[in-house]
C-alpha cells in the first residue's frame, strides 16, 4: 500500500473528511492489486468456495425471490456442483460476508451468474477493511453460463469477503456462483510487489464525466470512490473528472449546481441525479474534493475537465446543462457572416472568457493538480464575432467576411482569441499554485486533425511555444471526426515538454485495414494500444474508463495497457487476463444441456438462438 493510500485511511479514521467507521481498517496486506497481475489459471491447487449460502449472515437466503434476502439456486457443471445465490434489482439484499479462513497471498476470481434481459449484470465485492467496493459486470447476458472473472491478488490472513448488490448504475445485480482462490507463490508475490513499486509503465489518462456518478445516485463517500477504485494499482496516472459548462457538482460561488432552479424538473433520472448531489452537499460532502483525496490516496493525479462549449445547449437541455450566464448576455454569442446567433459564447469577449476562467479557478482552490480543456466537445469557439471582424478589417483592410471560409489568415487571427482565453487561465492557475505551493497543469483535449484545430481556434503551436499546454490530448472517431494524425502531434510536442496522450478508440474494431464502429475487444484493444506506443506516443487516454474497467473481459487489459512489453506478448498475456465462460449442466434441478432442435443450425444459421425458455 502506498504511504498515501494508508494516510487518507488514517486520516478519514480519525475523522477528518467526515466518513463513517468503516473506513478506520487499512487494507490487509495491500489487497487491492490490479487485476492484470493474475497468474495464469492453475485451478488444480485452488479453493473453491461453491456452496455461496455460507456467507453471512444466514438469515438472508431464501429460495424464492423475497424483499431483504438473496435466492439460493442450486446448480452444477461438468466438474463441481454448488449453490448460488442471486438478488434482484429491488430486493434490497443486504451485504454478504464470505469466511475465507486461508493463510498467504492468493489470487481471487469470481463466477458470475445471470441475464434476463439487455441489462448488464454485476456485482460488488472488496475485502473486509478496505474502504469501498470494487464492481465486475457480466459481458454476456445469459443463464447457462458462468463468467470467471478475475478480482484481484491479495494476502488472504484473516481476511473475509464482503459482496453486495450494485445499485448505483443501471445493471441487474448478478449471481455469485463460486469464489475461486488460486495460492501464489513466493516469486509470484515479490513479482507483483516489485511491478507496484515502479511507476514507468502509469501512462494511461482515466476520464469519468464527474456529474454523470449522480445518475448512479450515490449516497455516501464510498459510493463516491467506487468510481475510481477501479484504477488503484493500475498503469492509470491521472484522473480527469468532468463538469459541464457553468454545471457544477461541488460547493460554488461561482458557477450553479445541477439541480439549481430545476426542482420540478419533469425527467426522472435527472431528477433524481439533483437530488442524490444535494444530499450529499447537504451532508456536507463535497463530491468534488471526496474524489480527489481518494483518487490522492491511490496515487493518481487529480484534473477537472471542462467542456467548452458547454455553456448552452438545444432545448430541453438547456435547461439542465445550459448557462445562465449565455441566456443573460446573447450579446456575447458566437454570429456567422450574416450575423446570425450561434448557440454558443465567443471568446472573443474578454467577459467570457473571464467568467470560464472563474469557474476553472474556483475548483482549482480545492486542490486540483490541473484542468483539461475540452475542446472536442462543443465547437465552435468564435466564428464572425463582431470583436474578431473588426479587428482582423483594422489589421490586414479585409472584411474576413468576404474572404474564403478556410482562408488561413484569418482562421490564424481568429485563433487568438481561444490563445488569450489560455494565457489567462495560466495566470489564474500560477496565481491559485503559489498559493498551494505547486505548478497546476493545463492539459487540452483537442481535435484529431490540424485542419480542424485550425478552423476552430486551437493554435497548438504558439500553445507549446509559450508554454500554456502541459498536455494535448487529441480525440478521434469522436462526431463523425477522423482519426488522430499521430505524425503531426508527435512533430508538434517532440522536444517540448508538452506530452501527448491520445485517446485510444475503444469504441472501434479494426477491420480490413479500418475500423467499424463496434466496441474492441480486448485484443483489439492491445493491438491499438501498441501501435500507438510504438509511434511514439508518450501515453493514452480512455474516455468513460470506468465503463470499462469494471467489465470482467476489458477491465485486466485496460489497467495494464502501459506495460509495453507485455502488449508485445500478447497471446501469453490474453491467457493470463482472459474470462473463462463455464456452461452449466444443471440450474435449480432442471438440465439446461437440452436444445429442442438438436439441430439448431437449421433454424438459427447466423448463431445460437435465445431459447424459448430464456427469452420468455
Amino acid at each position: 500500500m502506498s504511504p498515501n493510500r494508508r494516510d487518507f485511511i488514517q486520516t478519514l479514521a480519525v475523522g477528518v473528511a467526515g466518513s463513517s467507521a468503516a473506513l478506520a481498517r487499512d487494507r490487509a496486506g495491500d489487497a487491492n492489486a490490479e487485476a492484470a497481475e493474475a497468474p495464469p489459471a492453475a485451478v488444480a491447487d485452488s479453493i473453491w468456495f461453491t456452496d455461496m449460502s455460507a456467507c453471512r449472515p444466514a438469515d438472508v437466503f431464501s429460495d424464492t425471490l423475497s424483499k431483504g434476502h438473496w435466492r439460493t439456486i442450486e446448480y452444477a457443471t461438468s466438474e463441481r456442483r454448488g449453490k448460488l445465490v442471486y438478488a434482484g434489482p429491488e430486493t434490497g439484499a443486504p451485504r454478504l460476508t464470505l469466511p475465507l479462513g486461508l493463510v498467504g497471498w492468493h489470487a481471487i476470481y469470481i463466477g458470475l451468474w445471470g441475464g434476463f434481459d439487455e441489462l448488464p449484470f454485476a456485482v460488488k465485492l472488496k475485502l473486509r477493511g478496505e474502504p469501498c467496493f470494487h464492481m465486475i459486470q457480466k459481458e454476456v447476458s445469459s443463464v447457462e453460463t458462468v463468467e470467471e472473472a478475475f478480482f484481484k491478488v491479495a494476502d488472504l490472513t484473516g481476511q473475509d469477503l464482503e459482496l453486495a448488490q450494485v445499485t448505483l448504475t443501471p445493471a441487474n445485480s448478478a449471481g455469485i456462483a463460486y469464489i475461486r482462490c488460486q495460492p501464489l507463490t513466493d516469486a509470484e508475490v515479490a513479482a507483483i510487489q516489485q511491478n507496484r513499486r515502479q511507476t514507468a509503465t502509469r501512462r494511461l489518462i482515466a476520464f469519468n464525466d464527474g456529474e454523470g456518478i449522480f445518475r448512479r445516485m450515490p449516497s455516501s463517500e464510498e459510493d463516491l470512490w467506487e468510481f475510481v477504485e477501479s484504477l488503484a494499482d493500475s498503469d492509470y496516472a491521472e484522473l480527469h473528472w468532468g463538469i459541464v459548462g457553468e454545471r457544477v457538482g461541488h460547493p460554488t460561488k461561482v458557477a450553479r449546481h445541477y439541480g439549481e432552479g430545476l426542482e420540478d424538473f419533469s425527467r426522472v433520472d435527472l431528477r433524481s441525479q439533483m437530488e442524490s448531489l444535494q444530499q450529499l452537499l447537504n451532508k456536507g460532502i463535497n463530491p468534488l474534493a471526496s474524489v480527489m483525496q481518494y483518487a490522492h490516496s491511490i496515487g493518481l493525479k487529480f484534473f477537472l475537465y471542462q467542456r467548452m462549449g458547454a455553456f448552452a445547449a438545444f432545448p430541453p437541455f438547456d435547461e439542465v446543462f445550459g448557462s445562465r450566464f449565455y441566456q443573460e448576455h446573447p450579446e456575447y454569442r458566437c454570429q456567422t457572416a450574416d450575423g446570425r446567433g450561434v448557440m454558443r459564447l465567443s471568446m472573443a469577449y474578454p467577459e467570457v472568457r473571464s467568467y470560464m476562467v472563474s469557474i476553472l479557478q474556483e475548483a482549482a482552490e480545492f486542490g486540483i493538480d490541473g484542468v483539461n480543456l475540452n475542446f472536442k466537445r462543443g465547437a465552435p469557439f468564435v466564428v464572425y464575432d463582431p470583436p474578431l471582424v473588426e479587428g482582423f478589417r483594422k489589421q490586414y483592410g479585409h472584411d474576413p467576411r468576404q474572404l474564403d471560409e478556410w482562408d488561413k489568415t484569418w482562421l490564424e487571427y481568429r485563433s487568438g482569441a481561444v490563445t488569450q482565453l489560455m494565457r489567462e487561465l495560466r495566470q489564474a492557475l500560477d496565481r491559485v499554485g503559489a498559493r498551494l505551493g505547486k505548478r497546476l497543469e493545463i492539459a487540452a483535449t483537442t481535435q484529431p486533425s490540424p485542419a480542424e484545430c485550425l478552423f476552430f481556434g486551437l493554435d497548438l503551436q504558439t500553445w507549446i511555444n509559450e508554454g500554456l499546454v502541459d498536455n494535448l490530448l487529441p480525440m478521434g472517431f469522436s462526431h463523425g471526426g477522423p482519426e488522430v494524425d499521430l505524425e503531426y502531434f508527435l512533430g508538434l510536442t517532440r522536444g517540448t515538454a508538452c506530452r501527448f496522450h491520445p485517446f485510444l478508440p475503444v469504441g472501434k474494431q479494426p477491420r480490413n485495414g479500418g475500423y467499424v464502429d463496434v466496441g474492441a475487444s480486448a485484443s483489439s484493444i492491445r493491438s491499438m494500444a501498441l501501435k500507438y506506443f510504438d509511434q511514439g506516443v508518450d501515453g493514452l487516454s480512455v474516455w468513460d474508463s470506468h465503463a470499462l474497467d469494471v467489465r470482467s473481459g476489458l477491465g485486466p487489459v485496460m489497467r495494464r495497457l502501459g506495460h509495453i512489453d507485455e502488449l508485445r506478448a500478447a497471446e501469453t498475456e490474453s491467457k493470463r487476463r482472459e474470462r473463462k465462460v463455464i456452461r452449466l449442466t444443471s440450474l435449480g434441478g432442471c438440465d439446461v444441456t437440452v436444445r429442442v432442435p438438436t439441430d439448431e443450425q437449421r433454424l438459427y444459421p447466423h448463431g445460437t438462438p435465445h431459447h424459448a425458455w430464456t427469452g420468455l
